[in-house]
């Protein structure tokens, strides 16, 4: 299969369109995001410089041709600037302009010289631009986006250098080259693909840091509610102690604070382990092995007086499993409190610890009303709740409950429901002993 130019440069201003609706898109949506800015101006350049030189080879002009080509080259220099930005760094404009001004003029002399003359500046500002967004990248912790934009860089500076060499030789004189057009070609395609892999790079990098700012406004609110509702919680174990006449009254006024507090707790806690589970990357130090039992203990002890009466714990065979300990005792916590806020206020619940080869299971078991057949998957959704519930639930319980268990290699599953009652199924893999 031969290469076709024009097949290559149109659809290198398709991508680029593309490309520029994306950037477009996000600066729209995250107007104080400063490096989109520049890496849509880049992007804007580059298809500039494909049209114009689509136009100079059409006409056989090879200065507009060239001219063409080196936009391309400053494309890179602006998307070079935008990179800074996005590190926190201002622009090197001093640098940049540098660049263009020593190639323009270079270009201007060599106007009416070889072909290859102006093809060794192009490719010199090229390979210069992209060493520099490449250099840039590796100065800082490199994130997956980062990876993305080396691995641009790598094509790009692999087919400027092929085209730096052809010019090299042409230049000097030292071999008579007949142009070959579909290495020319290919070199073209080198240079835009490795092109549009480093913008879509700059994508990733740009969700990847307003992913990271979401992250740190949830902890920060988070942090900022724990407090307070600590405060809370404080004063109201105060006043369940105080000794005076009304004391029941008091009391009475004191658990409904503490019953309060923790619900809230309970979904702060939701939304910070959802918030985690969109991207999860558990930091070595909380992936640990260690008996399912222990979670269930855990939970056991931090439930709420009114509770711990309804609530029966059936222990197993040590079960260890791979994980996060803290975000398996939401996933267990959240299926008990979904148990007791959905079935009568005097039925029991049931938490059992089962195992089968491979499989530890966590089945809790309530006497509700059971499930709608219609909603037995949705209620897995986030933010599903079933029509006709009571108002003081958030529809995140067993949503982040079945993406905990499924990242940490099991399932969650409503296992049976009907008119007496529910039962829902978490489980893990066990953890193999090693040796």
């Amino acid at each position: 299969m031969t290469l076709d130019f024009e097949t290559l440069r149109v659809v290198a201003l398709l991508n680029t369109t593309i490309l520029m609706v994306v950037f477009a898109g996000v600066l729209w949506a995250y107007r104080s995001f400063a490096a989109t800015r520049y890496w849509l101006s880049s992007l804007a350049l580059h298809g500039v410089g494909t049209i114009v030189l689509a136009v100079g080879t059409a006409g056989g002009s090879e200065p507009a041709a060239s001219f063409g080509s080196w936009l391309f080259g400053i494309a890179y220099c602006v998307a070079w600037q935008g990179v800074r930005v996005f590190y926190g760094k201002p622009p090197a404009w001093r640098v940049a302009i540098a660049i263009i001004v020593l190639s323009a003029l270079v270009m201007l002399m060599s106007v009416h010289q070889q072909g290859p003359v102006q093809g060794l500046t192009i490719a010199v500002v090229q390979i210069v631009s992209v060493v520099l967004i490449a250099l840039t990248v590796l100065r800082h912790p490199v994130r997956p986006g980062g990876l993305v934009v080396l691995g641009g860089a790598l094509l790009a500076l692999a087919g400027n250098m092929a085209e730096l060499y052809a010019s090299l030789v042409l230049v000097a004189g030292v071999a008579n080259l007949e142009p070959n057009p579909a290495f020319a070609a290919s070199l073209y395609l080198a240079v835009t693909v490795g092109a549009g892999v480093c913008y879509v790079g700059f994508v990733l990098m740009a969700f990847d840091r307003l992913r990271t700012q979401q992250q740190n406004f949830v902890a920060l609110v988070s942090h900022e509610f724990r407090a307070p509702l600590a405060v809370v919680a404080a004063a109201a174990d105060n006043l369940s102690l105080f000794p005076a006449a009304g004391a029941n009254e008091v009391s009475l006024r004191a658990a409904r604070i503490q019953r309060t507090v923790k619900r809230m707790a309970t979904l702060i806690d939701n939304v910070f382990a959802g918030d985690r589970l969109d991207t999860w990357q558990a930091p070595s130090s909380t992936r640990a092995v260690f008996d399912l039992n222990e979670v269930l203990r855990a939970v056991e002890a931090s439930a709420e007086s009114d509770a711990a009466g309804r609530v029966s714990f059936a222990y197993g065979e040590a079960t260890p499993v791979k994980g996060d300990r803290s975000l398996l005792e939401i996933a267990v916590l959240n299926l008990i409190q979904n148990a007791l806020k959905y079935s009568d206020a005097s039925s029991p619940v049931t938490v059992r610890l089962s195992s089968e080869p491979g499989i530890a299971q966590v089945s809790v078991i309530d006497q509700g009303a059971g499930i709608p057949a219609e909603d037995r998957e949705r209620i897995f959704l986030k933010y599903y709740r079933v029509a006709g519930q009571p108002p003081n639930g958030s529809g995140l319980g067993l949503h982040i409950s079945r993406e905990i268990a499924r990242q940490h290699g099991g399932d969650l599953i409503l296992a049976a429901s009907g008119p007496g009652g529910s039962t829902f199924s978490l489980s893990l893999p066990i953890e193999k002993p090693r040796g």
